[in-house]
């Protein structure tokens, strides 16, 4: 899920930062998409 968001992000020009990043990752750790870092 955070991949699939970061690629459409990244395709409409957003660069997200890196709190930005760890906080989608952890969503999506916390929503089961990813296993937790």
């Amino acid at each position: 899920a955070a991949e699939r968001v970061l690629s459409l992000a990244w395709r409409k020009g957003v660069r997200p930062n890196q709190k930005t990043f760890d906080t989608m990752i952890a969503l999506a750790a916390a929503a089961g998409d990813l296993p937790a870092a």
